[in-house]
């Protein structure tokens, strides 16, 4: 199936921002199928900055510092790995070039609306293997002194993917496996405030194809507050319009009433399920009742 045949039903969401952040997203996606071809394609010519701009304030805002150096996201990798009983995830990246396509100064710093391309090295390091991206993204946003203010538009796609297994026997026969032909694109929205906070309020849309055949998978994340926060995935086992399971956090833990939805992956069924977890801890109860 061609990619610019996907025709898919979306959620109506209940939270009023993200329903917005859902709006603009799915109008962007729906450009991108109609010129898949050209979507992505930074300007021909690259601008210059109005003033001087460091390599890491455009890391900042493009969302492309280590994991190990950006202290909220190493902190909630952590917290992840510790509740799937696993090493943490890092996040690696390199080789970034930034294209600007309009942006302001004030007093020297980056002020106001801000749009740029970057292409970049992304390596995701698990326990027995590494992923490794090239991915070319667009950011969108506003800027005040160099600070992220406000939503954050990035629209991106994956040039090159490969998977490298830490352990040679595994390698060996991923590798007289049947190569796969992939493509994938993504759209997300995520609310910057400063100071940041671990999870962000986010919506993320993702379109990939594994030898044509197409998919659509969509995150949402709300923070209630400061401390807690709601995740629900959509399409991972089922149509794009139904959640297929929802999270609660508390400060970057798992805390609260798990849910797996009903659903099918390929021409399995996956039954609904519940889980209780209590900052970061499973507990074996019929009852969730957590503060």
């Amino acid at each position: 199936m061609h990619a610019s045949a996907v025709a898919v039903a979306f959620p109506r969401l209940e939270d009023p921002q993200l329903q917005a952040y859902l709006t603009t997203l799915q109008g962007n996606y729906q450009q991108y199928l109609a010129n898949r071809n050209t979507y992505f394609t930074p300007p021909a010519e690259s601008k210059a900055w109005p003033c001087t701009v460091s390599p890491a304030i455009l890391a900042a805002i493009s969302g492309t510092v280590d994991s190990d150096d950006n202290p909220l996201q190493k902190k909630l990798l952590l917290l992840d790995a510790r509740a799937k009983n696993s090493e943490p995830v890092r996040h690696i990246f390199a080789n970034r070039t930034f294209y600007p396509v309009s942006a302001e100064c004030k007093n020297g710093k980056l002020h106001g609306p801000l749009e740029f391309w970057v292409e970049f090295d992304q390596t995701v390091v698990a326990d027995e293997l590494s992923s490794h991206f090239r991915i070319l993204k667009r950011v969108r946003t506003t800027v005040v002194q160099n600070k992220l203010n406000g939503p954050v538009l990035n629209e991106g796609i994956n040039l090159r993917f490969s998977i490298r297994y830490s352990d040679p026997d595994t390698a060996a026969m991923m590798a007289a496996q049947p190569a796969m032909k992939t493509h994938s694109v993504f759209f997300e929205t995520t609310l910057a405030t400063n100071p940041p906070v671990m999870q962000a309020t986010e919506t993320s849309l993702r379109h990939t194809e594994v030898n044509g055949e197409p998919t659509v998978t969509l995150r949402t994340i709300r923070n209630y507050d400061a401390k807690r926060t709601e995740e629900i995935n959509y399409g991972m086992f089922g149509p794009l319009a139904k959640p297929s399971y929802k999270t609660l956090y508390k400060e970057g833990r798992r805390h609260g009433l798990e849910i797996i939805y009903a659903g099918m992956i390929g021409d399995n069924h996956i039954p609904p399920s519940t889980q209780c977890w209590d900052e970061g801890e499973r507990i074996l109860t019929t009852d969730c009742t957590v503060d």
